[in-house]
């Protein structure tokens, strides 16, 4: 791009207050970007006429080459330069001093700093993923949102050249006796004064159990399936759902998300405890901010230093209080490796309480922003292993190669998968199951939503009606989350083209579980937006073709990992339509030789059953009557590592 061209300033929120300086830097000749409007500003009506004053409203597809991966990316080079700063450096010593469960482990102690930083700038990664974009492109962009500490330490050290031009002071001005600081107050204070904490407290005391399973907003993963990955049928077992500590971290859940939740074990006849979050007082944390500040006194940046530092400890004392409550509890089953707070894993550690977790998502292990923090980490194949071992943030004592166990829901669909197919798919020579992204609710998430976008979902459909086109003798069935995008006017132009292909069915069976696993037993390959179940099926043997081409030339799950050398990939419609053709055609997918060894080391395939796997290892951990600490308690204190 040329010299003369605006300068960019992009507001992460936009409302009425934040419409004054946007206006502003309008008035100066800079061009102005806001990625989610708020309040009044939450309206097309209100976007056309923001349009008309110059303030634009986010269009990453006007963005050739931006990746959907962008603010991870962004996040993880920032957390990566500050950890590896001096005064970091020396901070990790504070963090080892002051949190539970650090002592004498530096590289745990590197590794939630880490995460704590990533975590610290995560609400303006966005931003700054797309003014890092634009300035890579020759374009001065900076950001404008209220401030987070972080951002005071990456302007001092260097990290970027993108600014934050919130002005001093102008967020405390413009919230000071605005009905939502006010709200927020009171909800604090709420929270803080709620007496629910002890009721659960009493309530997980009286309910002891040597293994607790910690579930990531229900055991229902929506309609698709239940995660039971833990779950033994043996009613003797301690891993039985009778026997098992279910807990739900309840201040991760809103109110409405607790009453689903709730109505959802119900069904499933589950007993669940909701483990309510210990308080901190504004107290507690200010003498934590000045704890770790009196160690390293200074200006702005050790204010910022200090506070980050107190964030992370406060964290991790407020899980270990809350956590006190499982007595008993020898062992917890992480149901998400991905989500599941890294303050919690340090605060169960410190409380001597061996932390497990089974990969969840074959994909998460890429993220550049991944921190893997366990004491046994169970991982999809031997690929994935490595990558974690060469992950610098990762600090997990033992690495179980043992595949995922949802892939054995493929097999246990055949019988009736093959009668459906035979009842409803006999006039076809052959079934290709297509699984799409979510398609989001109203064009405000919609803007925000790079690569499960509107466009970018209908690009996808006209593909795979292409492919219908073409192949009269395939019958095509997707399958998604759900089907609600069928009722957006935006897919009104692909609904009635699948309405008109006698060849393309949209399934609609979300009334019991395992219904895509079901699907993926009956076909012959997947077209896939990429999702886990890509995985699961190429573990079983089916042809899969993730399409991950993009109207502007970007990139989708391919930014994070393309499965080089396996042919997996498909970028565009034409090599889309020669793969196709040569699965369908020719059954020409892999070389036989290249498919086994490829899942063998991504997937463990060839090896013990991995449902097998999982629960004999997890059966010896709970089972050990000596109910020893877990591995970095023993490591912090000197001892040997329990492999």
């Amino acid at each position: 791009m040329t010299a003369h061209v605006r300068p960019i300033v992009i507001f992460r929120w936009l409302g009425p207050v934040s419409l004054i300086p946007a206006l502003c830097f309008r008035a100066l000749g800079r061009r102005v970007i806001f990625l989610e409007p708020v309040g009044p500003m939450r309206s097309e009506a209100a976007a056309a006429r923001l349009r008309r004053f110059g303030v634009e409203w986010v269009d990453y597809h006007a963005c050739p080459g931006f990746t959907v991966n962008a603010d991870i990316a962004v996040t993880a080079r920032y957390a990566k330069a500050l950890v590896a700063g001096a005064s970091f450096q020396a901070a990790l010593g504070s963090l080892c001093e002051c949190v539970p469960g650090l002592a004498g482990d530096p590289r745990k102690a590197r590794a939630l700093l880490f995460d704590g930083l990533a975590n610290n700038l995560a609400v303006a990664a966005s931003s700054y993923a797309l003014a890092e974009y634009f300035r890579a492109c020759g374009v001065k962009a900076d950001v404008f949102h209220r401030p987070v500490p972080m951002e005071t330490l990456i302007a001092r050290e260097g990290v970027t050249k993108v600014r934050n031009l919130f002005p001093p002071g102008f967020g405390l001005a413009a919230g000071i006796g605005g009905p939502r600081t006010w709200a927020r107050a009171l909800r604090a204070i709420w929270r803080h004064r709620s007496s629910t904490g002890a009721t659960v407290s009493e309530r997980a005391r009286a309910n002891p159990a040597p293994a607790a399973f910690f579930v990531h907003k229900g055991l229902s993963y929506g309609r698709l399936f239940v995660k039971n990955q833990y779950f033994s049928d043996d009613p003797a077992s301690p891993l039985h759902p009778s026997r098992l500590r279910v807990v739900e971290l309840a201040w991760m859940l809103s109110d409405r998300e607790r009453a689903a939740i709730e109505a959802d074990y119900g069904r499933l006849g589950v007993r669940v405890t909701f483990l309510e979050q210990a308080p901190r007082s504004i107290g507690d944390k200010l003498r934590a901010v000045l704890s770790h500040l009196a160690r390293r006194p200074g200006g702005p940046a050790a204010l910022a230093r200090a506070m980050i530092l107190a964030q992370i400890e406060i964290q991790v004392r407020s899980y270990r209080d809350s956590l006190r409550a499982l007595d008993g509890t020898r062992l917890a089953l992480i149901d998400s490796d991905n989500l599941f707070p890294r303050a919690g894993t340090v605060a169960l550690q410190s409380l001597g309480i061996r932390v497990v977790a089974l990969q969840e998502r074959f994909m998460s292990v890429f993220h550049e922003a991944f921190v893997p923090l366990f004491d046994d980490l169970f991982v999809h194949g031997d690929f994935v292993k490595r990558q974690i071992e060469a992950n610098p943030n990762a600090d997990v004592d033992r690495i179980v190669v043992t595949g995922d166990p949802r892939v054995a829901k493929i097999a246990a669909n055949r019988d009736a998968a093959l009668a459906e197919r035979e009842q409803w798919f006999a006039d076809f020579s052959r079934v290709c199951l297509v699984l799409d992204f979510h398609s989001p609710a109203d064009p405000f998430a919609d803007a925000l939503a790079y690569g499960p976008d509107w466009r970018s979902n209908r690009m996808f459909y006209d593909a795979v009606a292409g492919l219908a086109e073409a192949n009269p003798d395939c019958a095509f069935v997707v399958r998604g989350k759900d089907n609600a995008w069928l009722d957006l006017p935006a897919m009104e132009p692909v609904r009635r083209k699948f309405a008109g292909l006698g060849n393309l069915f949209v399934d609609d069976r979300y009334d019991h579980y395992d219904r895509s696993y079901t699907l993926a037993a009956m076909a012959d390959l997947v077209v896939a937006r990429y999702t886990s179940l890509c995985d699961q099926c190429l573990a079983a043997g089916i042809p899969v073709l993730i399409y991950d081409a993009l109207p502007d030339g970007g990139r989708l799950i391919s930014a994070w990992h393309d499965y080089a050398p396996y042919p997996v990939m498909v970028y565009d419609d034409i090599d889309l339509r020669e793969r196709f053709d040569r699965v369908i055609r020719r059954n020409d997918f892999m070389d036989a030789e290249q498919f086994t060894r490829f899942r063998r080391d991504y997937y463990n395939v060839g090896g013990t059953s991995p449902q097998t796997r999982v629960r004999d290892e997890l059966t010896k951990l709970v089972d050990d009557r000596q109910a020893k600490p877990a591995v970095s308690a023993l490591r912090a204190a000197g001892g040997r590592c329990l492999n």
